[in-house]
């Protein structure tokens, strides 16, 4: 029951104990568990309470669920503190699952110092022989740290004591040097892992397609892709959006293209990462049609576009004068509970101003749910001059520093004509 995540129904069950069955440590560190698991500490600590009451002594099993329910919830302060309280025990001799348990809550909470420390407590304590998740929880922290000569340092003890370092250890110290742009060294690294034996997964192939990418290799990264086909991987979402937005990056948007239409064809749903890139790339490019295509296809398949990718093709039909097109994709937008931001806003109301339509370019600004920027008043000084309604023009610029904005270089281009035709002097501009 507890497994299949019914620890209500399990708890309710030992409490009514139709067996009459006594209770166990085993009995209550399963329940513990299962709550632990489903990240309700205060009834695991409850249960942990009426263990003592029971006079039944916590085992190291009974330890180590807890420090790992604390964990896991973040709470690593606190799990040190149970562990303190533990080793105070007479009958306390913790295991390598709760020192690594620990271990790594510090790593992940950066505190690689404070794990050091425990790692040198655990084997000066003797006993208690850190095993390889030990050295890999540790591994990790110093590469998350950018620390990779003391990474190495740790993996070179680790074969002191008999511990080769795994395809675990190999894949965290890859991503780190792909991370810090040393693209040779990690390459190395995955050369040595296999000249030992190693086999290469999934991680492996997309630390290292990932780090190729973002190293403008794409030659290399389609290289390795291609390879692990050979060896009967299959991609998955990372490497697919990897590839695709490296392609992209590339200006080879027909092969991105291509290679996410095999992505789904091949049972992998792409995802907003694996959309993105491609919408942005058709629209830099000039290729809206497309861009649109994309758009509507994510959409259809549950897949809303951010509000980033939403202004970007917006602003590019606005440019060439797609203006009814944009402000159907802003409608769009809204209608998908995507909140636009002052740059979407002024994206559209500066495609309205260039078809000389400003009177939907205000409305546009008069129902904005953000507040305007200098950008969008700017917009709309520009385009009422550029239709000869240098009142309502001279009226903005008034409004915009009412509202506190602070005119700039483009607002004094904007408003020069139409300041000129109602005789009014350009000093008003820092006298206003």
């Amino acid at each position: 029951m507890v497994r299949a995540g019914s620890h209500n129904q399990a708890l309710q069950l030992f409490r009514e104990n139709p067996c009459q069955l006594p209770a166990s440590s085993v009995t209550y560190n399963v329940l513990i568990r299962g709550f632990c698991n489903a990240s309700d500490l205060d009834a695991a600590f409850s249960l942990l309470r009426e263990m003592d009451v029971e006079g039944m002594q916590c085992n190291d099993r009974t330890t180590s669920i807890i420090l790992q329910g604390l964990c896991r919830c973040g709470r690593v302060a606190q799990a040190l503190e149970h562990f303190d309280a533990s080793l105070e025990l007479a009958h306390a001799q913790p295991d390598v699952v709760s020192y690594t348990t620990l271990i790594n809550g510090l790593c992940k909470l950066g505190r690689v110092d404070a794990a050091f420390d425990l790692f040198r407590k655990m084997v000066a304590a003797g006993g208690c022989r850190p095993n390889a998740f030990t050295y890999n929880a540790l591994v990790d922290g110093l590469c998350k740290q950018d620390r990779l000569d003391a990474a190495r340092a740790v993996i070179t003890e680790a074969r002191k004591r008999d511990f080769a370092p795994d395809v675990v250890t190999y894949n965290t110290l890859m991503a780190a040097l792909f991370q810090l742009g040393r693209v040779d060294e990690a390459l190395a690294t995955f050369t040595q892992m296999t000249e030992e034996g190693y086999v290469p997964t999934l991680v492996s192939f997309n630390a290292i397609i990932t780090g190729l990418c973002r190293a403008r290799r794409l030659a290399d990264a389609l290289e390795v892709f291609n390879e692990m086909i050979d060896r009967d991987f299959h991609p998955n979402l990372v490497t697919y959006s990897v590839v695709i937005d490296g392609l992209c990056k590339s200006d080879q948007l027909d092969e991105a293209q291509q290679l996410l239409d095999r992505m789904v064809s091949e049972g992998c749903r792409p995802d907003l990462v694996a959309y993105t890139p491609l919408v942005l790339g058709f629209s830099a490019a000039g290729r809206l049609d497309s861009a649109l295509g994309l758009l509507r296809r994510m959409v259809s398949q549950g897949c809303i576009p951010d509000v980033v990718t939403y202004t970007v093709v917006i602003d590019k039909l606005c440019k060439v004068g797609r203006v009814d097109d944009a402000h159907e994709i802003f409608r769009e937008l809204v209608a998908n509970k995507c909140s636009p931001n002052v740059v979407t806003y002024s994206a559209l109301i500066g495609g309205y101003c260039r078809a000389s339509r400003v009177d939907e370019g205000g409305k546009v600004m008069r129902e904005m749910a953000c507040r305007p920027n200098v950008v969008t008043y700017n917009t709309m000084i520009w385009g009422l001059s550029m239709v000869d309604r240098n009142e309502e023009a001279y009226g903005m610029f008034r409004e915009m520093s009412e509202c506190g904005f602070v005119p700039d270089a483009r607002t004094y281009r904007g408003l020069k004509r139409a300041l000129r035709m109602i005789d009014q002097p350009p000093h008003v501009l820092t006298g206003a």
